[in-house]
């Protein structure tokens, strides 16, 4: 068991549009960095409900912006504690579904680390975009588009 006043926490995400990872404390140990899989994109550029990946010149960005969108990821986000005093680590790669005017349609669980993770991840990305997304757009064409999304949670 890790009592909260001796753990340090750390919560990575690799948010849209962001180059590396993000951090909730800062790093205080020599211990590598923690590495999450990319963000993958996937675009229905033929409008005919199939989804092909891409490499979008600009990521989708939320509409309040990428640095209030991590702020309010991380104002949502909670480490469960049943993960937390049983050691859990690892990543949840969250399945996004948003629609071609940037709504957010549907979140769903990609990659599960436990039911309490995954459902912490899932509401914190909704609550932090009930704003939707600035539409993705692809030949200036707003598209419908996928992403997975990889939330780290990590002890240290």
């Amino acid at each position: 068991m890790y009592p909260l006043s001796t753990t340090v926490l750390s919560i990575f995400l690799i948010a849209s549009a962001l180059a590396g990872c993000i951090s909730s404390s800062p790093v205080t140990s020599a211990k590598p960095a923690r590495t999450l899989p990319e963000i993958k994109y996937f675009a229905d550029t033929n409008t005919d409900g199939s989804f092909e990946r891409i490499q979008p010149a600009e990521p989708p960005e939320p509409r309040q912006g990428k640095e209030q969108w991590v702020r309010d990821f991380y104002g949502a986000m909670k480490y469960p504690a049943t993960a937390r005093e049983n050691g859990i680590s690892g990543i949840v790669i969250l399945a996004v579904s948003v629609d071609a005017t940037g709504q957010v349609q549907e979140v769903g669980i990609k990659q599960s680390l436990t039911a309490a993770c995954d459902n912490s991840a899932k509401q914190a990305y909704r609550q932090s975009t009930r704003q939707g997304y600035r539409p993705l757009l692809v030949d200036s064409v707003p598209v419908a588009f996928r992403m997975e999304l990889p939330v780290g949670f990590w002890l240290e």
